[in-house]
């Protein structure tokens, strides 16, 4: 045989082991965002996509009111939301909303700063209780800042000093329900149960 015969015969099999590999390989699931929050949804019954479908429009309907629930309303005043066949109860509350650029600095300069630990590290009774001092500290800070808007109205800019910094923002009134809505879970498939084989 020629040998570039045998040459073109090799490179033809291998070109065509390639195509049949690539043949019977199967689809992986996407691992990225947009392919995590359906997995598992092909394993439903069209009875449970239907109900999920449904579960989703309300969640969408529920924040859609809940955004605009407190338009031109005062704060501390009483709100109810219907969204499907679920009723929920709040208040309309005041909050201060940082700057985006404001927060990302003072996020840059903070940084390096706190504590750092191993993780599964063992803490000492020193360690937690300053964990737990940091966490009240913070907590405070926190009151303190969400305090500022106290008897403004809704959309007006402040500034707020937090330690030796000067953050901008704005005051901004919002849905704040009582309690938090409930949602009635999908119900997982089953599997099929496996055929004993006989004796």
């Amino acid at each position: 045989m020629n040998s570039l015969t045998k040459i073109a015969l090799v490179s033809a099999s291998i070109l065509s082991m390639g195509a049949l590999t690539a043949c019977q390989s199967s689809s992986t699931p996407k691992n990225g965002p947009e392919g995590r929050h359906m997995m598992g949804h092909h394993k439903m019954s069209p009875e449970q996509r239907e109900q999920f479908k449904q579960m989703r429009a309300e969640r969408h309907e529920f924040m859609k009111q809940a955004k605009s629930a407190c338009d031109n309303k005062a704060v501390g005043s009483s709100v109810q939301i219907k969204a499907g066949d679920k009723t929920v109860d709040g208040t309309c509350a005041i909050n201060f909303r940082p700057d985006r650029d404001s927060m990302k600095d003072i996020r840059l300069q903070d940084k390096h700063k706190g504590m750092r630990f191993k993780r599964g590290q063992e803490l000492t009774a020193e360690q937690k209780a300053q964990i737990d001092q940091k966490r009240a500290e913070r907590k405070a800070k926190w009151e303190a800042i969400q305090s500022a808007c106290a008897n403004q109205t809704n959309g007006k800019q402040i500034q707020v000093k937090l330690d030796d910094k000067l953050i901008n923002g704005q005051c901004f009134v919002h849905f704040k329900p009582n309690a938090r809505p409930e949602t009635t879970p999908v119900p997982a498939t089953q599997a099929p149960a496996q055929k004993t084989p006989a004796a």
